[in-house]
C-alpha cells in the first residue's frame, strides 16, 4: 500500500524549472569567474644596477670610471650630469631610471692621494661584496665583470663628510617599494646610512624603512633590503636618496656598493571583464527566474 507521500519508483525524476536551472549556471559562472579576480601578486624588478659596466677598474692607486657607451651590459654613464641609467640585466630590463651622483663628494677617476676624496668603479671580484660571491645578484643577470661595483673613497680630512646618491625611479602601478643592495664598509669612516625621498628632486623628506640586515661599521660586508612606506606607491617620478654620513679617515676608509636592485609589487585591479560577466550571469539568473514565476501564476 502506497503512502500519499512515496512516489512511483518508475516515475521520471521532476525536470529542474527554469528557475533553479538558471541559478544553477550562475553559480558555476561565479565558480569559474572568482579565481580570475584572485591573482597573487607578484614582486617585480623595477630598477637595477650591477655596476657592471666600468671603464678602468681599481686598480692599485686608480679608482675607475663607468664607460660612457652601453658595452653590452646596459648602464650607461653620463659625463655631463654625472648619471648612471639603469642596468638591462642581460635584455630582461631596460627603464629610464638612473642614479645620480652629483653629490658625493670627491673627484671620479683620479687617482688616491692624502688630500681629496675619490669614487668610481672598483673591482672587488673576489666577494662581489655582501656576505658572497654575486650578493644580491638578479636571477637574470649572466655578464662576466660580475666583480665590478661603486666606491667612494673618504676624505683624508677630520671634518665630517657627507656624500649622497640620487636614485630616480618611477613605480607607477607598484606599492610596497623595496631596496636592496650588497654592501662593504672599510676602515671606520662610514658613521650612518639616511634615506630621504622627494617628488620634485629639490625637497626631500627623511624616511626610516624597515630594513632586513644589518649595516656593518668599521670594516665589513653586508647584505640588506630596505623596504619603504607607501611614501614611495605608484608615483611616475619619485626620487630616493642615499646620504652617507662619514668623518674622513684616510683613504683606505671607504664605502662600496653593488647590485641595487628596486622591487614593487603590482597594484591589485580587478578586471572590468570578469565583473561583468558575473553581474550578467546573475541579472539573467533574476530575470528568468522572475519570468518563470509569472507563467507558472
Amino acid at each position: 500500500m502506497k503512502t500519499p507521500c512515496q512516489e512511483n519508483p518508475m516515475t521520471p525524476p521532476r525536470p529542474a524549472s527554469p528557475s533553479r536551472l538558471a541559478f544553477a549556471m550562475a553559480l558555476s559562472a561565479l565558480a569559474l569567474l572568482l579565481p580570475a579576480t584572485r591573482g597573487m601578486a607578484a614582486t617585480t624588478l623595477l630598477s637595477y644596477w650591477d655596476f657592471n659596466n666600468t671603464a678602468t677598474n681599481y686598480s692599485g692607486s686608480l679608482t675607475g670610471s663607468f664607460a660612457t657607451t652601453n658595452a653590452g651590459f646596459g648602464e650607461v654613464f653620463n659625463t655631463t650630469n654625472n648619471r648612471l641609467s639603469s642596468n638591462t640585466a642581460n635584455g630582461a630590463l631596460y627603464t629610464s631610471t638612473y642614479i645620480d651622483f652629483t653629490g658625493v663628494t670627491g673627484y671620479i677617476n683620479g687617482g688616491h692621494t692624502n688630500t681629496y676624496s675619490q669614487w668610481g668603479a672598483f673591482n672587488d671580484a673576489s666577494t662581489n661584496l655582501g656576505s658572497g660571491q654575486n650578493s644580491n645578484l638578479y636571477a637574470g643577470d649572466t655578464s662576466t665583470q660580475q666583480g665590478a661595483a661603486f666606491l667612494v673613497l673618504s676624505s683624508t680630512t677630520a671634518a665630517p663628510v657627507t656624500s649622497s646618491l640620487v636614485f630616480s625611479l618611477d613605480t607607477q602601478g607598484y606599492q610596497g617599494i623595496s631596496l636592496s643592495y650588497a654592501g662593504r664598509t672599510g676602515g671606520s669612516a662610514l658613521t650612518s646610512l639616511t634615506w630621504a625621498y622627494s617628488y620634485d628632486n629639490v625637497t626631500f623628506t627623511t624616511v626610516t624603512p624597515t630594513q632586513t640586515g644589518t649595516l656593518t661599521l668599521g670594516g665589513g660586508y653586508f647584505d640588506i633590503s630596505d623596504t619603504f612606506s607607501t611614501v614611495l606607491d605608484n608615483k611616475s617620478a619619485v626620487y630616493l636618496k642615499l646620504v652617507l654620513n662619514e668623518t674622513g679617515n684616510g683613504t683606505t676608509a671607504n664605502f662600496a656598493l653593488d647590485n641595487v636592485q628596486v622591487l614593487g609589487t603590482a597594484l591589485a585591479v580587478p578586471e572590468p571583464p570578469v565583473w561583468e560577466l558575473l553581474i550578467g550571469a546573475l541579472g539573467a539568473a533574476l530575470f528568468v527566474r522572475a519570468r518563470a514565476r509569472r507563467v507558472e501564476a
